[in-house]
């Protein structure tokens, strides 16, 4: 009798151990996928961005948005397809450009671009860029309702650096749309706010601080910068190289 309930206990707890692997099997099956990770946005300020024109020497010529740096014409060769605005003077008529690389011809009103060193300079020179590394854009001045942006909004967004505040003042400004839509350069002015948009996906909010359009030591642009970036833009050729560092 003994050594027949010892079978059948051990029969019992085998059947019991199956199940339970059974079940235990059956429950990783049916758990559902983790969802996606939610992509990710941020703002980036830069401050005090200095871009001379073809004139200047002591100061460089394009900017570099993926993290606020400035390179000369005589270093661009090698950088450019992360250069993406840009500042020039027509001398004679002393008319100043705020543009993009990939607009920075059809932007001249007159005809001393030839002799400019920042298109014509070899190497460096726009001219001499990859036509596939000519970043363009486009810009505006941030008004909506008879009203441009004041300085405390921009500032308000330059201290908070949320991408959902960023995002609904662009929008606001650009009447209700998402995408920017306007021309491609725009002569500034000292305190000027302005919305860019560069390869039709990156944003942002320029504050002009000064302009000089020429001087003895050539002219130059000063001015603040709010720039998005984002986990769509990263895979992105239009966007991955000229898009803000996360960090």
């Amino acid at each position: 009798m003994k050594t027949i309930f010892f079978k059948s206990s051990l029969g019992t707890m085998l059947l019991l151990t199956a199940a339970g692997i059974f079940s235990s099997c059956n429950k990783k099956s049916d758990a559902a996928p983790a969802p996606p990770a939610e992509k990710q946005h941020w703002v980036k300020v830069y401050k005090d961005v200095m871009l001379g024109d073809q004139e200047n020497h002591g100061i460089g010529h394009f900017l570099k948005t993926q993290n606020g740096q400035v390179v000369a014409v005589g270093e661009a060769q090698t950088q450019q397809e992360f250069l993406s605005m840009m500042y020039y003077t027509q001398y004679g008529a002393n008319y100043v450009v705020f543009t993009f690389p990939g607009n920075g011809r059809s932007a001249s009103a007159y005809t001393d671009i030839e002799t400019n060193r920042l298109f014509v300079q070899n190497p460096g020179g726009i001219d001499h860029w990859a036509q596939a590394n000519l970043n363009t854009g486009e810009i505006d001045r941030a008004y909506r309702n008879g009203t441009y942006m004041s300085l405390s909004e921009f500032e308000a967004l330059a201290s908070s650096r949320s991408w959902s505040d960023f995002n609904s003042r662009f929008v606001y400004f650009n009447g209700g749309e998402t995408d920017l839509s306007a021309g491609s350069f725009v002569v500034p002015g000292n305190g000027e706010i302005y919305m860019i948009q560069l390869n039709n996906t990156v944003r942002g909010f320029i504050r002009v601080k000064s302009v000089v359009p020429s001087s003895g030591n050539g002219g130059s642009i000063k001015f603040d910068m709010v720039i998005e970036g984002g986990d769509d833009y990263t895979t992105s050729s239009e966007a991955k190289n000229i898009q803000p560092g996360k960090d």
